[in-house]
Formats: C-alpha cells, structure tokens, sequence
C-alpha cells in the first residue's frame, strides 16, 4: 500500500538560502543628445520582443498619429498621443523622441510598446531598435503563454518599478509577478529582483507571496521551473511497503545563469536517511548534469551520476557519461555497477566520423562481469553517385567467477558498404566479418560476408515512363561469398531477384491490384533453391463507402539452400472482407481467412477465425462499435468486444468491455470518465479497469477538480493494485493553471497509459 499527501503549489521551486546573487548587468547604451537632461537611466539593458517578421526589415518611420512635431534632420519629436510604426513594432506615448542615425528612441509617458510575441507598457522606455533592446520605468511586461514555453496554459505578467528584457528573458526590479489576469490578482509574488528566462525557469529574490492581497509568507529565494514538470521541490510524505513511511524534500541550493543546484532530503522508516545533490548546467558550448545520492542506514546505497556534452569547435561533440549504483534495493540490492560512455562526433561536409566508448561493470561477491566496446563510424559521400559506410567494433567480455572457470571472449567486427550510381542501376559491395582475437571457444561468425557484389534497378530507371499503368518492377542481380552454419565453410551464393507490382489508379468501381517476388538462388555446394510468391486482390466499390475485397496470398520455395538467410516459410490462403454503410450512422463489415495448406495436411478444418463488426456513429459526439470473432476450431464465438464514446457536453465518456465466449465469462470492463462537471466550479475524471479472470479492479483512479480561476483545487486518488511495484497514491495539492503539470492519474505502475482497451480479441 502507498499513501501520500502533498498540499502544494504545483511546480513552485522554493529555497531559504541564495548564496549566489545576481550580478548587475551591464549599463544602457548612451541615450541620444537631444534627451531632455532629466531622470537619467542608470538601468540594466535587455531585448526588445520579437518584432512582426515581416515588417522587421522595413526602414520606413510611419507617423501615424501626432499632435505636433516631426521629423528634421534625420531627429524625431513628436508630443501628444503620439503612434508611430518602426522595425515591425508598433509605439504609444505621450512623448517619443528618436535618433533614425543610431535608432535609439526615448518614449515617455503612457507607454505601450506592441511586438510579435510581448508587449512593454511604462512611464518611460528608452529603446534601441537596431540591438533590440529596452529599459523601462515605472513599467509593466506581458509575455504570452506560448512563448513562455512547452505547455505553458496563460500569460505571464511583470508589474512593478522597472522591467527590461523580450520574450527569451525578461528582468524586473520592485516587481510583482503573476498568472492572473484580473486587475486585483488573486495571487502575487512580490519581487525585489525578478528574471524570467523562457522556457527554463523564473528566479525571483527577496520575495513575498500575496494571497488576495494579505502577505502570507516571506522568502529570500523562489524559483518557478517551466520546462519539467516533474521535478517538484515541495514535501511529500506517505508511506510504501518496501520503503516505510518517508518523507521527501527538494530545496534549491544555488541558481545562476546556466546553472542550477538541488538539494535532497528524504527519510525512510526501513531505509534511513537518504541525502543528495542534483546540479544542472548549460552554456553556449557545453551542457550536462551531476547527481549525487546515498542511503545511509541498514540498506546503504550510493548513486552517481554525470553526464556531459561539450561542442569542440563548429563541428565536432564529445559526450562523456558515467553512472555508479551500489547496492540499489530497486534493481540490484547486492551489486555494485559501473557504465562509462565517451564519443566522439564529428560533422564534415560530405562525411560523419565518430567514435564511440562503452564499459559495463557488475560486481557481486561471487563474481564479476565486465563488457567492453568500442566502435569507430565513418559515412561519406565522396561524390553525388558514390557514397560509403564504415564500422569498425571491438568487443571483449570478461567473467569471473569464485568458483568455476572465467570466461573470456574478444571479437573485431568489421561492416562495409559501398554505394556507385551508375543512373540506370545501382552498385553496391559489402563486406562483413566477425574475427576473434585470442583463444575464443566455439567462436563462428555465421553472419560473414565476404564479400558480396549486387546491382540493382527498377522499371523507370531502365524503360522510364513506357511501363507507367502495366506494372512496375525492381531487380537484383548478386553474387557473394557467405559463412554455412552447418559445415562451417564458406558457401558461394549466386542470386537473381525480381518484385513486380501492379496499382489499379483509376475511379472504377471494380479494380484489379496484384504483386509478385521470384527469386531464384545458386549455390557452389550443388544446390539451387527459387521462390514463388503471387499476391493478388480483386476488390468491388458499391455505394459512397461501402467495398468488398477478395484476396489470395502464395508463397512457396522449391529446392534446398544451405544458407539460413534465404530460408522462407509456406503459404497459400485465400481471404475475403466486406464493408458496408447501412446508412443513418450504421455501417458493418466481416472477414474470413481460408488456409488452402491446412486441407492439404488433413486438418478438421481450414477456415481460420473470422470476425465480425457492426458500427454505429450518427455524430462526433457519439460512436458505439462491437468486434466478434468466431473460432471455427472450437466451434463458438471466441472474443466479443464493445466500445463506446459518448460526449454530453463537455463530459467526454468512454467504456470497454471483452466477453470470452471460451470460457464463458466477462473478461475485462473499462470506464473512463473526464471532465464530468459538479456544479460550476468542481470537475470529476475516473478510471476504472476490471479484470474478469482475477475477479479485481487492477486499476481504480479518480481525479477532482476545483476551478480557483488562475489556480485549481486538486485532489487525486490512484489505487493500482497489481503488477510491479503495486500499492496507492493520495495527493492533494493547489496548482497554478498556467503551469506545466503532469500527473500520475491514467498512468500505470510500468508508466503505461491506462485506458479502456480490453487486451486481445
């Protein structure tokens, strides 16, 4: 059983401590000479929101709206409701002056500034349209929802003293910071210093968090994360069978620029005390992460982790990633493992090289095992018709045992191919081989190739267009030298190949559709083998949506090939299907198989299960549909399948159901449940899924939802009783809407979807 209770801000980062603050950043660009020399701006410069794309580069100044003013010498003034248009933006105020030598503008009183994806609005703004940048007094900044990034529901609102930046970064002094769009906003986050960086995270120092107005607490640090929703730095408390009660926290550490560091905490009842480390970091050449975690207790255990990305140059990438587990009670309670990866990446005009290292270590007390790998790439495009690949792997295991012998094993694989154009054909080499370095018992490489020469076409590469409507065709004409699984020798296969199809594209009622394989093999043992397959389709359209399809599929081989790459199976069955719209929303359709192989054996019977389906769907609101399937073998009804949806209002309803008419017995019943309104504000979802066989729900979900207009009351209940790792989940926490979430609702204990399919049949 698993109970926990988390009553929250959902994806509210929150910290006691800021041990890195925010450097200043850099001074304005210089204002133009002709400023007024009053209130000068001693604040930080950031970017100015996109402009309209397709304005952006218009040189022209549109004065739309002034009361007096203009432009002379290349020097604009402009005063009383004054509307200009410059660069794709659009600028409101009641003063605007600006320099069209340098772009840089001052606007002052009642200013509105319009761009693609934000706006600015303030007392004064000192803008720089060819850096793109602004500074803003006394100002408000509105970012739009979708450019704050990946599932971002609402807009994001800086009010406050002085606001700077765009839609990737937005800095704020004195601000408060909000997702509510009233005048009153029901929540405010008080900030002596915001940054608001798109897509990643808002940092806010120094903060008070209102609540209708009334301060309910005080912190020096708070971050909001917006691009993973499941990292979540408040409490969680509950309990599991494996673990005990626990409690776990997240605290933010340290946040700068590219960097972010986590603090974990966490107690188990059974486990101990658990203490870890998570830091992140990104820069304009490099990104990774480390991660440090340790159990300490009567179960100890240590986790680390590291990985990182550093670009060498314009072309090249090096990843170098390590993961250590000791003693994980999850996966490995008493090994110690150890996986390292280094590449190499490299990106040339015409070619990619890489290489590639990789060591796996699993250590017990009674044995150890040890994986090596490295492998080298190199694909190049030497000229527009010549192109080849190249693989180069080097592969060693290592196994000691306490007692018995150790197992040792190394190989060096090569993989090559080679690709000529020769426009009405293709050639191609290929060169494959496995060889053992050392003593390898047992060792054989049945997959060699050494080599094998093909040539390839197809019909409009040889005749062009002159079959179009007939048929189309590829063809390969090889020969190789391959590895017998049997004698353990080589084999020289020599092989013709053809695949031939035919498309009926015309708006006939009645079309014929068919494609057929000959294939035909020669080997240097004295044996021969060719293949037969024949596929044919004669199908009938009747009414607007209504068709009827009869099938036949052939596949035989004749003779004897020593090589099991060529070895293909029999077939010989004759099917048929109809689909039919009855009209007024219903339609119905079957199919059944005849296997012609199956009377040649002297089965009881040939007919292969068939099935059944009858539709009913008279709009999008509403669609019923039920699938059986009739086994002829056992003589009854084997599956039986229905499926409804149902949308009254904005309710959405889904059910499924599976009767096993073998056993005679329901054996799955699905619910699902969303959006089912309980008065104006509150929403009710549920999953119910009913094994018939075990006689128990396997999984029982419910979800409530109560609407606080910019943030939601909601309470989960999730019971998955079996499978992996079973138990249940109470959660009840305050989210905002415009936040990414995830929740654990409709997910199971693997993280499968839960839904209202009913397995098989």
């Amino acid at each position: 059983m698993k109970a926990v209770l988390v009553a929250a801000l959902a994806t509210l980062s929150v910290a006691g401590w800021c041990q890195d603050p925010q450097p200043p950043p850099p001074e304005p660009t210089k204002v133009l000479p002709t400023q007024p020399a009053r209130d000068p701006l001693k604040t930080r410069t950031g970017d100015l929101p996109a402009p309209d794309k397709q304005k952006a580069d218009d040189p022209t100044l549109y004065l739309d709206r002034l009361d007096f003013g203009g432009v002379k010498n290349k020097i604009l003034e402009a005063k009383g409701n004054v509307q200009i248009r410059y660069k794709g933006y659009q600028v409101f105020a009641d003063e605007i002056y600006g320099d069209l030598r340098t772009n840089i503008f001052i606007a002052r009183g009642n200013v509105r500034l319009f761009g693609a994806e934000a706006n600015v609005s303030g007392d004064l703004i000192n803008i720089d349209f060819d850096k793109r940048t602004f500074v803003a007094e006394d100002s408000n900044a509105d970012v739009r929802g979708e450019t704050v990034g990946k599932g971002f529901q609402g807009d994001v609102y800086l009010r406050g003293g002085r606001t700077y930046g765009s839609a990737q970064r937005v800095f704020g002094e004195q601000t408060a910071f909000t997702t509510c769009n009233h005048e009153h906003p029901h929540f405010e986050i008080e900030a002596d210093r915001v940054d608001f960086r798109t897509g990643q995270r808002v940092v806010l120092r120094d903060t008070r968090f209102k609540l209708f107005n009334r301060t309910l607490f005080k912190l020096p640090y708070v971050s909001i994360p917006l691009n993973n929703p499941n990292v979540r730095y408040l409490p969680e408390v509950g309990r599991t069978d494996e673990v005990g009660y626990f409690v776990k926290a997240r605290l933010g550490i340290r946040e700068s620029v590219g960097q972010v560091l986590d603090g974990r905490v966490e107690y188990f009842t059974r486990l101990g005390l658990g203490l870890g480390l998570d830091q992140a970091y990104r820069s304009a050449v490099s990104q990774g992460f480390l991660r440090a975690y340790s159990l300490i207790g009567p179960r100890p255990l240590v986790d680390l982790n590291q990985d990182h990305t550093q670009k060498i140059g314009e072309r090249a990438t090096l990843t170098v990633s390590n993961s250590y587990q000791k003693t994980n009670f999850v996966n490995a309670p008493n090994n110690t493992l150890l996986t390292s990866r280094l590449s190499y990446n490299l990106r040339q005009d015409r070619a990619t090289s890489g290489i590639t290292l990789f060591r796996t270590q699993n250590r017990q007390n009674t044995f150890q095992n040890v994986n090596t790998s490295i492998t080298a790439i190199d694909q190049r495009q030497w000229n527009p018709k010549l192109r080849s690949d190249l693989t180069l792997n080097y592969g060693s295991v290592d196994s000691q045992f306490q007692s018995g012998s150790p197992v040792k094993r190394q190989q060096f694989d090569v993989r090559f191919r080679l690709d000529q154009d020769l426009s009405r054909a293709n050639l191609q080499f290929q060169y494959q081989r496995s060889i053992p370095i050392g003593e390898n018992a047992n060792f054989f490489g049945a997959s060699d190739i050494t080599p094998l020469v093909s040539i390839t076409s197809d019909g409009k590469r040889l005749f062009n267009d002159r079959l179009k409507g007939l048929f189309d065709f590829r063809t390969e004409l090889s020969g190789g030298q391959f590895r017998d699984p049997i004698g353990r020798g080589t084999i020289n296969r020599y092989n013709f190949d053809i695949q031939m199809n035919h498309a009926d594209t015309s708006t006939k009622p009645l079309q014929f559709n068919w494609n057929g394989r000959f294939v035909q093999g020669i080997y240097s043992d004295d044996t021969a083998q060719y293949v037969l397959n024949f596929n044919p389709a004669l199908s009938y359209r009747f009414g607007q949506s209504s068709s009827a399809i009869l099938r036949w599929n052939y596949l035989k081989p004749y003779g004897y090939t020593p090589l099991q790459i060529d070895r293909v199976g029999s077939v010989n069955i004759v099917s048929g299907e109809v689909n039919a719209d009855l009209g007024r929303g219903f339609s119905a359709g079957g199919q059944a198989t005849y296997d012609i192989r199956l009377l040649e054996q002297g089965q009881k019977t040939a007919w292969q299960p068939a099935g059944v389906r009858l539709e009913y769907n008279p709009s999008q609101r509403f669609a019923f549909r039920t699938l059986a399937n009739y086994d002829p073998t056992a003589n009854a009804w084997s599956n039986i399948r229905f499926d409804l949806a149902w949308r009254p209002g904005q309710t959405f309803v889904s059910a499924g159901a599976r009767y096993d008419g073998i056993r005679r017995q329901w054996a799955a019943l699905n619910l699902f449940v969303d959006g089912l309104r309980l008065g104006k504000k509150a929403v009710l979802s549920s999953i119910l899924s009913y094994n018939g066989y075990l006689r128990k729900f396997e999984a029982t979900h419910f979800q409530f939802t109560y609407d606080l207009h910019c943030a939601e009351l909601v309470a989960t209940y999730i019971n998955n009783p079996v499978g992996f790792r079973n138990g249940r989940q109470l959660q009840v926490m305050i989210r905002l809407k415009a936040f990414p979430f995830d929740s654990a609702f409709g997910i199971g204990q693997r993280g499968q979807g839960i839904g209202t399919g009913t397995g098989r049949g």
